[in-house]
């Protein structure tokens, strides 16, 4: 007995066997045409569906996702109250068609939000902060909502938690907190996340704005945490410095590094005098403005005392002007001595290397010099004294050379630096930023 098998196998005839099959093949191709042609007209006619009433094209989702999110903003910017019912279907049958998306939650909860339906809204961006915990574009969406709302509990709490994701939002976020103008401990108690990164990075926005209540406030707070580091500090004098404050500034940057050198603002008003640590970013440390022709850096093989010095070596392509390396100090009235130890090696032209302190403000009120030094010659103290003025508030102690008038004039050679001074007279700190013993 045969079983029925779906196949011509059962056919002992060979003629019959060919036959039926044939048939068979021939009926498989006629089904597949069919449904070819069906799936082509279905195509066809949502595509003539999307363009004769997309609303009724994406209402039977036959429209593609980005057609019917466009759709529904045209609709959801239109005054009239049909067209605003039909955006919010679409939105929703969108939510339909994608309810784990944190992005098609927010897009009904703005829809909602625009037409006064509060509370649902509320709910989408709930659902928002499920669909996507680590989704930061949609959590910032959500903190508009609230925003918007005027909630700043909720506003601060997810943009902290943004913050904590990703630093990319910073600068945005940061603008938020400018324009809500909330008091610094609101923002530091509810719109910072826990560790350093985020603040430092707030910190440093401040200080852009130059905000210099805010700045000072945040910067007790970051040196409670040990959150500082040496460009924060760095930034913050300058920030100082230019709201015309040097002093303070001064004292700043003597609290957060002034154990690095006992003796500065004491004994010194130099810091890192010789080189034995290579310069913060600080506009009380040594800054080098990078110049053609000219190779600064430090050196542990030559030095007078330490362990280090500073080392410039001139290529001999320029008559240069050279004034690219220098520091900032407070001052006070009275008399003041320069003095450095230097070392030349072959340095050309009548013009050689020097060392120079002057006023910030105004030259015209104070500029002194030691000797230059040129040729080859071993270590040697050069030095200058001078009187500051009262009304000097702020030095800047420079390594100079100055071009030459004679026909062989590009500078060539080396010359080394080490153990520069700036001691006042009795070895007393400046006005206002603290006695030698109270720093002691």
């Amino acid at each position: 007995m045969l079983i029925a098998l779906p196949s011509c196998i059962q056919l002992r005839s060979p003629l019959k066997f060919k036959q039926s099959c044939r048939i068979i093949s021939q009926v498989g191709r006629a089904f597949a045409l069919i449904a070819g042609l069906l799936s082509a007209g279905v195509a066809a006619g949502a595509l003539l569906l999307n363009w004769l009433n997309p609303d009724l094209a994406c209402r039977w989702k036959l429209c593609p996702e980005s057609q019917a999110l466009t759709r529904a903003k045209g609709l959801l910017l239109s005054e009239k109250p049909r067209d605003r019912a039909a955006a919010l279907a679409l939105y929703k049958q969108l939510i339909r068609n994608n309810p784990a998306s944190p992005y098609r939650w927010a897009d009904l909860g703005d829809a909602l939000l625009a037409a006064g339906k509060v509370s649902e809204a509320k709910e989408c961006f709930r659902r928002v902060e499920q669909a996507g915990p680590g989704t930061p574009q949609t959590l910032l969406r959500a903190a508009g909502f609230y925003l918007r709302l005027g909630e700043t509990k909720d506003t601060l709490r997810l943009m902290s938690l943004i913050l904590s994701l990703t630093p990319a939002y910073d600068s945005l976020i940061f603008s938020y907190y400018d324009l809500m103008d909330l008091p610094p401990d609101v923002i530091l108690e509810q719109g910072l996340p826990p560790g350093a990164r985020a603040a430092q990075s707030y910190f440093s926005h401040v200080i852009k704005t130059k905000n210099i209540a805010a700045a000072g406030r945040l910067w007790k707070w970051l040196a409670e945490r040990g959150f500082l580091d040496d460009a924060l500090a760095g930034a913050y004098a300058q920030l100082l410095i230019g709201n015309g404050n040097p002093l303070e500034a001064a004292r700043i940057w003597r609290d957060y590094a002034g154990d690095r050198d006992p003796g500065y603002l004491k004994s010194n008003f130099i810091f890192n005098p010789g080189f034995e640590r290579e310069p913060a970013p600080s506009p009380f440390d040594w800054k080098e403005t990078k110049v053609r022709g000219v190779e600064l850096t430090r050196d542990s093989t030559i030095f007078k005392q330490g362990g280090w010095s500073l080392r410039i070596r001139f290529a001999g392509e320029e008559n240069i002007n050279y004034r690219h390396f220098s520091q900032l100090t407070p001052a006070r009235a009275g008399r003041f001595r320069l003095s450095a130890y230097v070392k030349t090696d072959n340095l050309t032209t009548d013009q050689g290397v020097a060392l120079r302190v002057y006023d910030c403000e105004s030259r015209a009120r104070l500029e002194a010099r030691t000797a230059s030094l040129r040729g080859t010659q071993d270590w040697a103290r050069v030095e200058t004294e001078f009187e500051v003025p009262a009304s000097t508030r702020l030095l800047a102690v420079e390594v100079f050379r100055e071009p030459t008038l004679k026909f062989d004039n590009k500078l060539a050679g080396t010359v080394w630096i080490d153990d520069v001074r700036l001691e006042p007279e009795g070895a007393r700190s400046p006005a206002g930023v603290g006695s030698a013993t109270e720093w002691q």
